[in-house]
């Protein structure tokens, strides 16, 4: 049966050409920011399918972003495996903006519903720091 074997979140993904290696950068587990809103110009999200030999060279499926169960982003996710095992799809989403605390939620589906995984961003809200005071 194909599943997900990796799904997750980062600022930045970079792809070594050579060894076909996937290296991600500032792996997004929470968010602490002063206020809302708050803009990410990039969050990349990283699938790593892998399936059985025999199963079907293509998947194809929905991924979504959603924030206390608010759709932010949603972008059609389509795989081929080429004949191997793994195959992996890098989803780049651009000019996401976080209006309020809560889950963001990056949430891979397939076509038919029988294949699900998820990654969930936990954004909080902290107190405003104040700047550092020298004594005298």
């Amino acid at each position: 049966m194909t599943r997900v074997k990796f799904l997750a979140c980062c600022r930045t993904t970079l792809i070594d050409r050579f060894r076909n290696s996937v290296s991600l950068i500032e792996l997004l587990e929470e968010l602490q920011v002063e206020g809302f809103p708050v803009f990410l110009p990039e969050v990349s999200v990283v699938i790593l399918f892998e399936r059985e030999s025999g199963e079907p060279e293509e998947i194809t499926g929905m991924l979504s972003l959603t924030l206390s169960g608010v759709m932010l982003a949603e972008r059609r996710v389509q795989s081929s495996f080429a004949g191997v095992r793994r195959c992996r799809n890098i989803v780049f989403i651009q000019g996401l903006v976080i209006t309020a605390p809560g889950p963001l939620v990056a949430k891979f589906e397939n076509e038919t519903g029988t294949l699900s995984s998820s990654w969930t961003i936990d954004v909080q809200q902290h107190a405003r720091m104040t700047e550092p005071t020298l004594g005298v």
